[in-house]
């Protein structure tokens, strides 16, 4: 796997945190979407949705999304609004138990981001790449919070080809 059994065992500890508590929340989710030009965004589509994750076989979660009324409140219509990359929450899911015999993982080391402590890891995901929605598809950079071993930032390279 290219990192130690105690490493990736914490890692997956971690996702198992989140995978319990990821339908313990609703938000309002704002998507925007625009060019990018010289390093400044350009105006675009907005959109507003009521945003949860739903639980279904207890080992995954889904993203489930309803239009917001004019008073802020929810309707009971489902949005499908799939986009070229992963849900947000999955990046936390990339050293799951499920997920760590679909990737490649390299240990690059540790450094600090401005006052933040990080471990460094490649991944390679084993999927080939059609449409992005799979993070098994994806390879590139994450870093992780090296106290909590939380998943930090993430610079996905396949795909978008740009740093996140």
């Amino acid at each position: 796997m290219g990192i130690a059994p105690d490493v990736a065992a914490k890692l997956s500890g971690v996702a198992d945190k989140y995978l319990e508590y990821a339908v313990k929340f609703t938000c309002t989710e704002t998507v925007r979407k625009g060019e990018i030009r010289r390093s400044r965004s350009e105006e675009g589509d907005t959109k507003m949705y009521g945003y949860l994750l739903e639980r279904g076989d207890g080992q995954s979660v889904r993203e489930f999304r309803q239009k917001l009324k004019g008073d802020g409140t929810v309707t009971t219509t489902e949005v499908i609004d799939a986009e070229a990359f992963p849900p947000a929450y999955e990046w936390v899911f990339l050293f799951s138990k499920a997920n760590q015999p679909y990737f490649a993982y390299r240990e690059r080391g540790d450094r600090f981001e401005g006052y933040d402590w990080v471990r460094i890891f490649e991944f390679k995901g084993a999927i080939p790449y059609t449409d992005g929605r799979d993070i098994r598809q994806w390879d590139g950079v994450i870093l992780v919070d090296a106290a909590t071993m939380t998943p930090w930032r993430s610079a996905p390279s396949r795909g978008t080809r740009r740093s996140g």
